[in-house]
């Protein structure tokens, strides 16, 4: 069998779509033109963001957020999320700290690319750091299929380097 890497590519790219579509789709999400929240919140999710408004108090000790919190640091490999939010990042710096991977915010619904995406995407190839895309579901804004489409028209490929790690998909709290 003859394995060519530009069917791989296509491969990779429609089973992306189907998963987001099956995805959204299963969470209930209804084609629309926008999204309910203002747009200038929008772009301002992050992993888990819209999680910790619906965590009881006990949940939210466990919170990344939490200042206060004398928990220690968990065991395992330490990884960053970043998004708009954390604008330029020192990639040298949170290698230095022993960050080994970074998932960057590429997109979220069909109308919001991260500005910086592109910059924090390949800092953290730069680093040395492995580095992957995700995309901040809207299933009450789009279907899955729009959103997946949006989402590898971000820039945000996968690359079979060793070091891009697959693409993820935010799905949160959704009214």
């Amino acid at each position: 069998m003859k394995f060519s890497m530009s069917s791989c590519s296509g491969r990779l790219q429609a089973t992306a779509v189907l998963l987001a579509t099956i995805v959204l789709t299963a969470s209930g999400a209804v084609s629309a033109t926008a999204s309910d929240e203002p747009p200038a919140a929008q772009n301002d999710h992050a992993m888990g963001s819209t999680l910790r408004d619906h965590e009881s108090a006990d949940q939210k000790v466990f919170s990344i957020q939490s200042t206060e919190s004398a928990l220690a640091v968990p065991a395992g490999v330490r990884g960053m999320d970043v998004s708009s939010h954390q604008g330029v990042v020192d990639w040298t710096k949170a290698a230095a700290s022993g960050a080994k991977f970074a998932y960057v915010k590429a997109s979220e619904g069909t109308a919001y690319r991260n500005p910086y995406f592109q910059a924090q995407y390949s800092g953290a190839a730069s680093a040395g750091m492995l580095h992957g895309a995700y995309h901040f579901a809207l299933p009450n804004a789009s279907s899955g299929a729009a959103q997946a489409n949006y989402f590898l028209q971000s820039g945000a490929a996968w690359t079979p380097d060793g070091k891009t790690l697959p693409a993820l998909l935010d799905l949160e709290y959704s009214p």
